[in-house]
Formats: structure tokens, C-alpha cells, sequence
């Protein structure tokens, strides 16, 4: 059984940036660039992370 102080760290909505959001296709599907930054571990932001999502 876990102790309460070394429970698993949670992350929610607020511990992601999204810096920016651009469609680069519209068609049968769409293709989106998100430019993001996500909380780390020790609490800091990380650097910027691009992902294509479609």
C-alpha cells in the first residue's frame, strides 16, 4: 500500500500551455499543428512540443 505523501502525481488541464494551434489541411480529413509546452515532474514547464494530430 502507498503512504499518502508518495501517492502518484496527478495532472490536470492546467498544468498544459497550448502556445498555438494551426490547420494545415481541411479535406476529407484535417491535418492540425499544436504547439504546446506541459508541466513537468519537478514542477517547472518543459520546452516547446509540436505535434501533427489529425
Amino acid at each position: 500500500m502507498l503512504k499518502p505523501d508518495s501517492l502518484p502525481v496527478t495532472f490536470g488541464k492546467n498544468d498544459v500551455e497550448i502556445i498555438a494551434r494551426e490547420t494545415l489541411y481541411r479535406g476529407f480529413f484535417s491535418l492540425d499543428l499544436y504547439r504546446f509546452r506541459h508541466r513537468l515532474f519537478n514542477g517547472q514547464m518543459s520546452h516547446e512540443v509540436r505535434r501533427e494530430i489529425f
